[in-house]
């Protein structure tokens, strides 16, 4: 297994609330523009998955699909997230899992976001995990 730990502030070229990318619809999606981090998607993800990794800093991205752009054929996405208001500021609790035949990704995430404050203002803290699959 090899772990990896991002923290700090989101990058200033961050545009999508998480609000808006976990919950939005067909309908509501960018007004028929691409999502602006549809480019770093290297795998065949579907749109929802694409704006939930969308949300995380560019190298957390990487660290994430790395190991199936030319290992594995089909990618299995899966999320789980929380989303709390308090007076003080936002916080958003993510775990996002990537799995195929050899290997399994997974972040587990902590945004918060200060009240009144932009995106690029949030303070990240994630732990990556990448683990080789073993077959028996």
């Amino acid at each position: 297994m090899r772990r990896q730990s991002f923290d700090g502030a989101a990058p200033k070229s961050r545009a999508p609330a998480w609000s808006r990318v976990l919950r939005r619809s067909g309908a509501d999606s960018h007004q028929g523009q691409p999502s602006p981090s549809a480019v770093a998607h290297p795998l065949d993800l579907d749109d929802e998955t694409r704006g939930v990794l969308g949300n995380f800093p560019a190298e957390v991205q990487e660290f994430l699909q790395r190991p199936f752009v030319r290992d594995d054929r089909r990618v299995f996405p899966d999320w789980y997230y929380d989303e709390t208001v308090e007076f003080a500021h936002q916080r958003v609790f993510v775990v996002f899992c990537l799995s195929a035949d050899r290997h399994v990704t997974v972040a587990s995430a902590i945004r918060i976001l200060p009240r009144g404050r932009s995106l690029d203002r949030a303070q990240w803290d994630i732990e990556c995990t990448l683990a080789p699959v073993r077959r028996t």
